[in-house]
């Protein structure tokens, strides 16, 4: 299994755990497909800046199902079941 770790609210880490495999895509700032979506972006509105500009969504799977779906700017880490930094979004 994978973790995700994610900026949330009060600039605190948050992390989503349970799923195998994940797809992502950097969107348009101003889109806000919300549908369905665990939006973090309204809670890191107070510390983005030119570098954290970049939306993404990601989709999170465990087997061929989609478990949940993430908006997200830049910083997102992608982790192993270990903890440890895998890949950086």
């Amino acid at each position: 299994m994978m973790m995700i770790k994610v900026r949330g609210e009060s600039c605190k880490w948050e992390i989503l755990d349970g799923f195998d495999r994940l797809s992502e895509r950097e969107i348009n700032p101003y889109d806000c497909p919300k549908d369905l979506y665990l939006d973090f972006t309204p809670e890191q509105e107070s510390w983005r800046n030119q570098e954290t500009n970049h939306k993404t969504v990601i989709w999170l799977y465990r087997g061929s199902q989609v478990i949940n779906r993430i908006i997200s700017y830049s910083p997102i880490y992608i982790l192993n079941n270990e903890g440890k930094t895998v890949e950086r979004i």
